[in-house]
């Protein structure tokens, strides 16, 4: 956090989403929670386990959410092909900021 605010430390579009997709830049970051959008179709997430495209819990496209736990072990599966994931990443203290 920097002065009472996240810091956005980055972003991405995760495609392919046929096969079982994790998070790709919560190694070796200090991620605190990442902002979730399916654009266009809807994506399913489980944490521990491989979700499909009728089991984990669903997020409709266009919705965003957010999550701040496991980020380790959260994956992601397409409801219908050509799902793609829109994840922001937000944390701190980064870049000379304290929290």
């Amino acid at each position: 956090m920097a002065n009472g605010r996240y810091v956005k430390i980055g972003e991405e579009v995760i495609t392919g989403l046929s096969s079982v997709k994790y998070l790709t830049l919560v190694s070796g970051s200090s991620v605190s929670h990442v902002m979730l959008t399916p654009l266009s179709k809807s994506v399913r997430y489980r944490f521990n386990a491989s979700p499909d495209a009728s089991t984990g819990h669903l997020i409709a496209a266009d919705e965003t959410i957010i999550l701040t736990q496991d980020l380790d072990n959260v994956r992601f599966t397409e409801t219908a092909a050509s799902a793609s994931l829109m994840v922001t990443y937000f944390g701190g203290p980064i870049n000379g900021f304290e929290s």
